[in-house]
């Protein structure tokens, strides 16, 4: 971890106090700049939370299209800065639940100091505003991955932690280092148990997300539909519902998506990329039920949905 006190400063500027949809800001940005020289680090735009996601890797990026698949989430926050002091509950602010009574996070310090790891939180040397000769020591921020809010079906808020990593060793050792001593594996360990109690104080889930557990040609499926979903359609809402319709009497009909649009573009005169759209929209938003496990070709049949995906999914979901 990079304690820099310049660092460290930006980062409680942008996450203190807490912002929600387009005008959160994550604590690390995915920029050459900000993301880790080794990270995939993307960003995509997300018309449901109004800004850009910024993601910093591979995994990051299939669980937070899985994430935002899901029709009941209302926010996600990346790169979320864990509060080193006591602090408001995290959904304190959001406007579905202003005015309820949350439990308080009792900050990642007060977390430490109960496991007897004060050792390991991370802390800063900083000089006095005042007198630069006097120094002073302050406690660094850890940063989450993702922070999903969901609503359940009574309509209450809810949330869930999403600590990411592309393989499952990677929650015992920095990296996935099999060849990591016992000392950096218990420390390791030490930093995912303080993100656990953080968010169990406040009521909240923190669910270990493995990469690899997302099916491979799902992680692709839904990471290219989140993107073309966002392209603008200059189409009418009856014109998209028409082409959905289409799409899907097609699909039954076991007849390619391409043979369908190219009727439609001949007789209807809409351009055919903006059919696609349309397409791609509709599946996203789960209007048109296909097979995510399988790939979606424009030159092949839509295989319609053997399993669901938040069903198979359902246990990283749940309060």
């Amino acid at each position: 971890m990079n304690l820099d006190p310049k660092r460290m400063d930006a980062i409680v500027k942008r996450q203190d106090p807490p912002r929600y949809g387009p005008q959160y800001q994550a604590s690390i940005r995915a920029t050459r700049q900000e993301a880790p020289s080794r990270s995939r680090a993307a960003i995509v735009y997300s018309s449901r939370y109004g800004r850009g996601i910024h993601l910093l890797s591979r995994a990051e990026q299939w669980a937070a299209a899985l994430a935002s698949y899901h029709p009941k989430i209302v926010e996600l926050q990346e790169q979320r800065m864990l509060h080193c002091w006591p602090a408001p509950h995290p959904a304190a602010g959001l406007d579905p639940v202003m005015g309820v009574s949350l439990p308080p996070l009792r900050g990642t310090v007060d977390v430490a100091e109960r496991l007897g790891a004060l050792s390991i939180h991370p802390w800063v040397t900083v000089p006095d505003p005042v007198d630069p000769h006097i120094t002073h020591r302050r406690a660094y921020p850890y940063i989450g991955d993702l922070l999903l809010y969901l609503r359940d079906d009574s309509g209450a808020i809810y949330s869930v932690n999403w600590t990411v990593k592309r393989l499952a060793a990677a929650f015992d050792a920095p990296f996935g280092d099999r060849f990591a001593s016992a000392k950096r594996r218990y420390n390791t360990d030490l930093r995912h148990r303080i993100e656990e109690i953080y968010y169990a104080d406040a009521g909240i889930r923190t669910v270990r997300v493995v990469g690899e557990e997302i099916d491979r040609q799902l992680a692709a499926n839904l990471w290219y539909l989140w993107v073309r979903a966002e392209r603008p359609c200059a189409l009418s809402e009856a014109a998209q519902q028409m082409i959905v319709d289409a799409l899907a009497y097609g699909m039954g009909q076991h007849s390619a998506p391409i043979s369908t649009i190219s009727i439609l573009s001949t007789t209807r005169g809409w351009d055919p990329q903006a059919c696609m759209s349309v397409m791609y929209r509709a599946i996203w938003r789960r209007e048109l039920r296909v097979d995510l496990y399988a790939p979606i070709l424009p030159d092949y049949p839509l295989i319609p949905e053997r399993r669901d995906v938040l069903v198979d999914y359902a246990h990283w979901f749940a309060p």
